[in-house]
């Protein structure tokens, strides 16, 4: 499946505008005063920056090492108080919109959408499988899955990205999750001092203990008290939509319990 391209900007629109190169350094990022994003892709992996304009869109193109995965991240200046992308539904229904170009390329008919709040911030996530490629394994360049997402980052930025891998609900697959939720700045978070300070930290710790809630990705979080309440549907288009798996991680300790 193809990227969505962006059309291209004008010169005299533009404050700063990088041309897609490589870059080896670490890449500062500013959507707002108070929203700054210091984007470094996972070991191993080719970061081109694409476009950059300070406080409205920077877009990235991140390809892991043997061409493992690749991913699209589109930082975009959105301000949560204009009531844009501000909430679950909101970016639901912007996410459907965004993948809707890729369905005639896919197995899928209809979309499922998988919430989650990483750090009390909303978020959501549907993935589509290429139909070249259900049945065989794809050639080096070309994956299986392409899993879309949006996840607001801040009070005065979302991120939407597209991911591309050969598989879904590993650790592996759960690490990328990982490092495209590690943008998020936290909305809720435990009390002080707690040594699972918010829900990413949760996830992270249950992924540790128990590999195979990879596959219940992603997940929404709740603080109660002193734990985190983890709550996961399979990710799989095709599974029962009541197979679901619920954990607790304890704050202080970051002790991992199942809930029947």
């Amino acid at each position: 499946m193809k990227m969505r391209t962006f059309p291209k900007i004008p010169a005299t629109a533009v404050l700063l505008l990088l041309a897609i190169a490589a870059v080896a350094e670490p890449i500062n990022i500013r959507m707002s005063r108070e929203d700054r994003f210091r984007l470094q892709p996972p070991q191993g992996a080719q970061l081109k920056l694409e476009k950059y304009m300070p406080n409205r869109i920077a877009v990235a193109e991140i390809t892991g090492p043997q061409q493992q995965y690749q991913m699209q991240l589109t930082f975009l200046a959105s301000l949560a108080s204009e009531g844009v992308l501000n909430d679950a539904d909101k970016l639901e229904n912007a996410l459907r919109v965004r993948a809707r170009e890729f369905l005639p390329q896919c197995v899928e008919q209809l979309f499922r959408v998988y919430p989650a709040n990483p750090a009390g911030r909303p978020a959501a996530l549907l993935y589509l499988t290429d139909r070249k490629y259900a049945e065989k394994l794809p050639p080096a360049g070309e994956w299986r899955y392409l899993t879309c997402g949006m996840v607001r980052i801040g009070d005065n930025a979302v991120l939407t990205y597209l991911l591309k891998t050969n598989s879904i609900g590993t650790p592996e697959y759960a690490r990328l999750l990982e490092f495209i939720d590690s943008f998020v700045k936290p909305a809720a978070s435990a009390p002080a001092g707690a040594k699972i300070s918010d829900s990413r930290a949760a996830v992270q710790a249950l992924i540790r203990a128990t590999p195979e809630a990879a596959a219940y990705l992603p997940f929404t979080a709740t603080l109660n008290g002193s734990h985190w309440q983890l709550d996961g549907s399979r990710l799989d288009n095709t599974a029962p939509l009541n197979d679901t798996r619920h954990y607790q991680v304890e704050t202080a300790t970051g002790k991992v319990s199942e809930l029947k």
